[in-house]
């Protein structure tokens, strides 16, 4: 058997490869023993000394999970002992044994092993929460300087600020706790080779790199015609693999802390009485990317034109749900869309917020929402009154083409889409252009503010020619001068706010020359 055949891992001394002896568990043993004549400060300061590659020293693999405890801006926090005795465990064999033994102690201790007891997250968040509590329906509430009790949207308390930030340091590639379980998967390769050696082929080896100018993972590479290329190969045993070492680490973190029941969120819903319309037997429920709250309760019903919906308002956690009754399952939900459509481009123009419906999921009516969506990380509150349902503003087909370009331009991403989406509903409220050009120029100046209104209208006459022409035609052609280029900051400022006023021509056209309500 070659040199290669007897390690699975490998390391490089200028280009060249060194296979080191596959004797991890033994050489750690003896470190262990040596490092003992030392006091924990003094052993790590041994550990993490520079050595050369050669003669090869398994001190810096093990000097890994150590370094990011260690840097000049850590300094250690007297994390010496407690990183020490994670190594025995380790040792431990079989590596199932060896990787419950460090879970527990991982877990046990997660505040510290992840940073989280000296964070300064740790201390803002304590300090904010004295400030903002948690009601017993689920959601934030702070107390005023008046004494006013108000809902605060988007907050988290430190329970959740603590995971977050537990989340980060064992699930990324630069978390304290992710350089534990890098080593650790050191130590179950090493078994795992020695058990199965055919299951490892001879072109792929782990690297173990030169920490003297890298501090990364230990990665698999593979060895094709004399290029050594990355791959994301791994043993068959999950042990081996710090990926899915971290994800079992977290997820019992999750547990172990009550965050990540699934069983909450059915809980929460399961005695509710689903209210929409009884000749309905299945729904169609549709995630909502908004910040439009809307009534009091965390679900409200509606009814709008003779349709029964349901709107379950986003939280911290995930995002609002539309609901509507289907009579059965259908691969396009045609009328179903249609009616969400309208009721959006509704709620759009009377509350002014942005709001795009997302995908949707269908299936047997029941209280609880077929899908769901992280996060509302914020949100403006609208105190729209459903006891009588939501009005349709919309009277003719005329109304609704305008209500769907307002909500097409409300929820544009882009601001010369956006505007060209204004534009179109001033043209449908005043189709013939001397007429739309006279309202243009008479209430430009009342409805715009005084800033938005455009002081060089280059080769225009008039506001309304200004708009026209150098703005909605410089957006939809190119052959003939002006036009825009998108990437042009100049260009893009001048448009977004031409925006600004052509939505307040747009509303005003949509209120006062069509008469839509806005409730």
């Amino acid at each position: 058997m070659t040199e290669q055949l007897r390690s699975p891992f490998v390391i490089f001394d200028h280009g060249t490869p060194i296979y080191p002896p596959n004797d991890l568990h033994q050489r750690t043993a003896e470190m262990l023993e040596e490092l003992s004549a030392f006091s924990p400060q003094a052993a790590v300061k041994e550990l993490l000394k520079r050595r050369p590659l050669l003669p090869f020293s398994w001190h810096p693999a093990i000097a890994h999970m150590f370094e990011c405890y260690f840097d000049p801006y850590e300094n250690g926090r007297g994390m010496e002992e407690r990183l020490l005795s994670l190594i025995p465990l380790m040792l431990k064999q079989p590596a199932q044994v060896a990787w419950q033994a460090l879970r527990d102690e991982l877990i046990t201790q997660i505040d510290s092993f992840s940073g989280w007891s000296y964070a300064w997250q740790k201390g803002f968040s304590e300090k904010e929460e004295k400030e903002i509590s948690q009601g017993p329906d689920g959601y934030y509430y702070a107390t005023l300087d008046d004494g006013t009790v108000a809902r605060i949207h988007g907050a988290k308390m430190s329970k959740e600020v603590r995971l977050d930030y537990i989340s980060d340091q064992v699930l990324k590639p630069y978390g304290r706790v992710r350089q534990i379980l890098d080593t650790f998967s050191l130590f179950a390769v090493s078994v795992d080779f020695q058990e199965h050696p055919d299951a490892y082929p001879a072109s792929l080896r782990m690297v173990l790199a030169d920490k003297s100018w890298y501090r990364g993972t230990f990665p698999w590479h593979r060895m094709e015609h004399g290029l050594v290329r990355t791959s994301r190969w791994r043993p068959y045993s999950n042990l081996c693999d710090p990926e899915w070492l971290s994800e079992d680490l977290m997820a019992r973190i999750v547990t172990s802390s009550g965050s990540g029941a699934w069983e909450s969120m059915a809980k929460h819903f399961k005695d509710r009485i689903n209210q929409l319309d009884a000749d309905c037997h299945y729904q169609l429920d549709s995630v909502v990317d908004t910040n439009l709250w809307i009534g009091e309760e965390d679900e409200v019903y509606f009814k709008f034109e003779g349709r029964t919906f349901r709107w379950i308002n986003g939280t911290p956690q995930s995002s609002a749900i539309l609901s509507i009754g289907t009579q059965g399952l259908d691969s396009t939900y045609r009328e179903e869309y249609r009616a969400l459509n309208k009721l959006i481009s509704t709620l759009v123009w009377i509350s002014g917020a942005r709001v795009v419906l997302g995908y949707g999921v269908g299936g047997r009516k029941r209280p609880l929402p077929m899908t769901w969506a992280p996060r509302l990380s914020g949100g403006t509150r609208f105190p729209l009154d459903t006891t009588n349902g939501i009005f349709s503003v919309g009277k003719s087909d005329k109304d609704g083409l305008a209500l769907a370009l307002y909500q097409e331009g409300k929820n544009a991403t882009s601001a010369f889409y956006e505007y060209l989406n204004y534009w179109k509903i001033i043209e449908v409220a005043i189709p013939t252009k001397g007429d739309r050009y006279a309202w243009i120029n008479l209430n430009a100046p009342t409805v715009g503010r005084a800033e938005d209104i455009p002081s060089d209208l280059g080769r225009a006459k008039s506001v309304a020619e200004y708009l026209d022409v150098h703005v909605r035609g410089a957006i939809a052609h190119v052959f003939a001068k002006p036009y825009i280029n998108p990437d042009e900051i100049d260009d893009y400022r001048r448009i977004s706010k031409a925006v600004l006023l052509v939505e307040e021509l747009a509303r005003y056209a949509m209120k006062s020359v069509m008469h839509i309500s806005t409730i």
